[in-house]
């Protein structure tokens, strides 16, 4: 299950930087959920990181209905591998968290983090009640990174490069935050949250079908790599500077 990328961008001068960052998150302290203080802040970031996810696939579907869409691909064509993301990703119900009906990736990883006694106040003010983000106190890289993400909704190439480098590398690390978790019954439903993800990722009985393909094909298409690995490397590096903020911070949410 490790990440791959179509050859064209690892022959990029840029790709190794970007291979430097995605191996620097996979071998994170983070990832081994050592104490009960990261655990709490790797579910939080999960959090806010989905909802980043969720705003971008939007906003790419966006420009896509628009026609706003360059660097190889045609409107047609980024619709077909979205809606299929979305589908899936955003609107099948396939999580199930206590109580509460089916719902999917950021509602489910935020009721999954509530069914394991976390606070999930400032997500839903930000992504649900559109609070501004310099009115909530949260941890300054998570700030970043959440700025950096709203960004990348400004574009089809900006928003595109954000979800393709989920797909392609995030099942992996959760892959390894799996191994760590621990078996309470209150981690349950985030435990299936990554599972699903990873399924949908790198599901090895959909050949062709999975996320992680899909990216693959689409980025192969694209021109002007050097654009798309610059968003890639950015949005990394704040990412890594939010894994460094979990295993540093009492509360990357000040909660």
């Amino acid at each position: 299950m490790n990440p791959s990328f179509p050859l064209n961008f690892r022959r990029h001068p840029s790709f190794s930087e970007l291979e430097k960052l995605i191996n620097a998150i996979s071998n994170h302290r983070a990832m081994r959920l050592e104490t009960p203080t990261i655990l709490e802040n790797m579910v939080n970031a999960s959090v806010f990181f989905a909802g980043c996810f969720a705003r971008n696939l939007f906003a790419a579907e966006a420009h896509a209905r628009l026609k706003q869409v360059s660097n190889g691909l045609t409107p047609d064509n980024a619709l077909v591998l979205l809606n299929k993301l979305a589908n899936e990703e955003l609107f099948d119900l396939t999580f199930k968290t206590g109580s509460v009906l089916p719902v999917p990736h950021y509602f489910a990883i935020k009721y999954a983090a509530k069914e394991a006694g976390l606070n999930v106040t400032k997500a839903r003010k930000y992504f649900e009640q559109k609070v501004p983000l310099g009115s909530l106190r949260l941890h300054p890289a998570l700030k970043k990174y959440l700025k950096f993400s709203a960004y990348c909704t400004g574009s089809f190439v900006t928003s595109f490069s954000t979800i393709a480098l989920r797909e392609l590398t995030l099942a992996f690390n959760f892959t390894l935050i799996l191994k760590h978790l621990p078996k309470a019954k209150k981690w349950d439903f985030v435990r299936v949250f990554f599972e699903r993800h990873c399924q949908l990722d790198f599901d090895e009985r959909a050949v062709g079908q999975s996320h992680s393909d899909l990216m693959i094909f689409a980025l192969s298409g694209m021109k002007n790599m050097g654009e798309i690995l610059a968003i890639m490397i950015k949005f990394y590096e704040l990412r890594l500077a939010v894994y460094d903020a979990c295993v540093e911070s009492p509360s990357i949410t000040f909660e």
